[in-house]
């Protein structure tokens, strides 16, 4: 990931797979930002 964004002239954002542990290493990736819908909802259901 790190290599792509080095090489890219585009701002790069994260894409799923963020959890709440790891945001935190989502500062180590050369990223302007994150995205992931599943990190911000709680589960209602079983």
């Amino acid at each position: 990931f790190n290599l792509l964004s080095k090489f890219s002239s585009r701002k790069i954002i994260a894409l799923g797979g963020i959890a709440i542990g790891n945001i935190k290493l989502i500062g180590l990736t050369k990223s302007i930002g994150f995205a992931g819908i599943s990190a911000f909802n709680k589960k209602k259901g079983p």
